[in-house]
Order: C-alpha cells, then sequence, then structure tokens
C-alpha cells in the first residue's frame, strides 16, 4: 500500500490557524481594533475538527482489525498534544497574573485545580460544564478533540463487536450533536462545545471514507467548488444567519479539504516546508492567548503610550503570536516531543500525517465491503 503525504492540508491548517489568531485578538481585547467584528471566524475550529476526524479514518481498519488497543490509540495522541499543552499552561499562568497586576488590577491567585485539569486535557466537554473549568482559552479545542477520540474508539471497536459497519454510529453522533446544540440540551459529555466537536469531527471521519476509499471524480470537485461559493454567497449576504456554522461545516470546509486532496492542488503544496508550517500552526493556536496578555502588560509596565487595541496593535500581536509559535516548535516542542520519545519508545516527531492510500483493488472492494 503506497501512500503520500498531503501536504496540501498542512497549508490548510497554518492559514486556520492564523485566521483564529486574528479573531481571538478581537476577542480577548474586548474591541474590534479598528477593523470590521471577525467573530464567523470563532466557527474555524469546527475545520480542525473535521481535519482531525479525516485523519482519524485511517484507524478504523486498525481498531476492526484488534491491531491498536485504546490504550496505543489514545496515548499516542496525547502524548503529541499534552507536553506543550502543559508548558503552555505554566505560561498562561504567568501571562494571566501580570495581565491581572496591570491591565485590570485586582486580587489574583493561579487556580492550580483548573490548571491542572486542562494540562490533562479533560476540562472541557468532558464532565465540566462549558466555561466552568478552563484555562488558556484556545485549549478547550484539545480537550473536546480528546473526548471525540475516545468516543470514536469506542464506537468503532462497539461496532467490530457486533459485525456491523462504525459508519452507523457516526452519522448518529453527527446528528445528536447537532440537536445537541439547537435545543441546548447541556448534559455530562454533551455539553455544548463537546457537541460542536462530535458532529464536526465525525463527519470528518464520514469525509475521509469519501475521499479515501473512493477514489474522487471531477463531479465531486465541481460540486465541491459550487458549495464553497454557494455558501460563501449566502453568509456574505446575510441568509445562513442562525445556521451559519453548520454552513461553514457542512458546505464550506468539509469542500475545502476534499478540493485540497485533488491531484492539482497537492501538486502545487507538494513541498515539506508545508508540513513545517503544519506542525507550527498548533504552537501557533496553544501559545496566542498567553503572548497576547504579555505583550499588553509589558506595554503597559513601560509606560507605552501604543494601543494595543488599535489596527496597527492587532497586527504586532498578531505577528509576536506567530513568531512565538515559530520558536515554540523548534525550541521547545520539537525537544519535548524527543524526551517523551526517550522515555516511550515511540517517535512523536513524525507528526499525524495527511495522507492518502492507494489501495490494490482487491483490499478496496474488500474495505467497501466492511465499511458499507
Amino acid at each position: 500500500m503506497q501512500s503520500k503525504r498531503l501536504y496540501s492540508l498542512d497549508f490548510l491548517k497554518f492559514i486556520a490557524s492564523l485566521l483564529i489568531v486574528l479573531h481571538n485578538y478581537q476577542g480577548y481585547s474586548l474591541e474590534s481594533c479598528g477593523i470590521p467584528n471577525i467573530d464567523v471566524l470563532k466557527y474555524i475550529v469546527e475545520f480542525f475538527f473535521l481535519l482531525s476526524g479525516f485523519f482519524a479514518f485511517d484507524y478504523i481498519e486498525k481498531i476492526m482489525r484488534g491491531t491498536v488497543n485504546l490504550k496505543q490509540f489514545f496515548s499516542r495522541k496525547a502524548k503529541r498534544l499534552l507536553p506543550l499543552l502543559f508548558v503552555s499552561i505554566i505560561g498562561y499562568n504567568i501571562a494571566i497574573s501580570l495581565y491581572y497586576t496591570y491591565i485590570k488590577p485586582k486580587n489574583f491567585k493561579i487556580d492550580f485545580w483548573n490548571s491542572v485539569l486542562t494540562s490533562l486535557g479533560i476540562s472541557n466537554g468532558w464532565i465540566f460544564p462549558d466555561n466552568d473549568v478552563y484555562i488558556n482559552g484556545p485549549t478547550w479545542y484539545i480537550a473536546v478533540l480528546l473526548l471525540c477520540l475516545v468516543v470514536f474508539y469506542i464506537l468503532t471497536y462497539i461496532a467490530k463487536r457486533l459485525k456491523i459497519t462504525p459508519f452507523y454510529f457516526y452519522c448518529a453522533v453527527v446528528l445528536i450533536g447537532i440537536a445537541f446544540v439547537e435545543q441546548d440540551l447541556d448534559k455530562v459529555f454533551l455539553f455544548e462545545r463537546s457537541c460542536r466537536g462530535y458532529y464536526s469531527f465525525f463527519f470528518g471521519v464520514i469525509l475521509g471514507y469519501l475521499i479515501k476509499n473512493r477514489k474522487p471524480t471531477k463531479l465531486l470537485y465541481i460540486l465541491s467548488t459550487i458549495s464553497i461559493i454557494g455558501s460563501s454567497l449566502l453568509y456574505i449576504f446575510n441568509y445562513t444567519k442562525g445556521n451559519t456554522v453548520y454552513f461553514l461545516t457542512f458546505f464550506t470546509f468539509a469542500p475545502l479539504i476534499i478540493l485540497f486532496t485533488s491531484e492539482p492542488i497537492v501538486k502545487l503544496f507538494d513541498h515539506s516546508i508545508f508540513g513545517t508550517l503544519g506542525g507550527i500552526s498548533f504552537d501557533i493556536y496553544v501559545w496566542q492567548q498567553p503572548v497576547f496578555y504579555t505583550f499588553w502588560s509589558i506595554l503597559v509596565m513601560t509606560g507605552s503610550d501604543f494601543d494595543y487595541k488599535s489596527v496597527k496593535g492587532m497586527i504586532l500581536g498578531f505577528i509576536l503570536a506567530v513568531a512565538f509559535g515559530i520558536i515554540s516548535y523548534f525550541l521547545i516542542e520539537k525537544p519535548l516531543n524527543k524526551l517523551v520519545d526517550k522515555f516511550s519508545g515511540r517517535n512523536l516527531l513524525a507528526t499525524p500525517r495527511c495522507e492518502i492510500a492507494e489501495i490494490p483493488n482487491k483490499k478496496a472492494e474488500k474495505s467497501k465491503r466492511r465499511y458499507k
């Protein structure tokens, strides 16, 4: 079986991380920063879930065959995400201490309990209601992603035991996720953010089947292009009000992933530098809030009259977040992963790969029968 890394998806992931940094700068500064509100960019998190589900598709056959157990599956993902998350929480606590000393003076104590839960990746979406227990805002995505991975394994394993296709379960979870969000039915493991993860992650798994297990046709790429243009126009002319997140998830982000797996675009981005950018995107994501708070606090500490709530302030904050993400990738994350490798005996530096498998005909037909 041959496989090829899709650097095109790494590039998409990098661009998505840049856009969400812009959105969060407005959110954390509580100002528009002199430009129109870009609140819609908060739904880019759904794109990250879609992409994670798309990659998770590759594990279905391994789970169904019994070649990977829950411990092996989950620990590989956790060891990839949690070390940097732990370090970022330390950085966040330093930054938030500065923030409440110089920006919004008040008696502030580091929340040890929430720091531990966030570092373990169980602070949001599991048994704790949204916003009750977690710090470093963007990291809620990591907690919900880990929950999605556990649910994915369990459902796939149950399907294996029942000798049925797991895609019945995946489709059901997508519908359940949407229903609970729409009805605001916050329950343990079914909080709003959990369900946002469910419907986008598991739709990503279904998307993986569509692209990886069946050869995409030109018609699919044409329909994807029409879907992106159409959903974008509907949003621009305010026809998606109340349903924007679903239009973006199912009719913009998903078709975008389909297009970026097409042969011409794959060839266009066929360079390892885009793989590096994909790796850096995670560092940018987890460090953005600590970088913003530190940046603002330093300005106040030094008596600068620079307005960090202006367009220039937003641009400078954006540059600092990206720069620190790049530094973190090479000087923090990679050394951390090497250290984890040393004790676990597993190579984590080979980050989850963006790949399409070219399966010989017999195996392809067998796979199609198994998952239909």
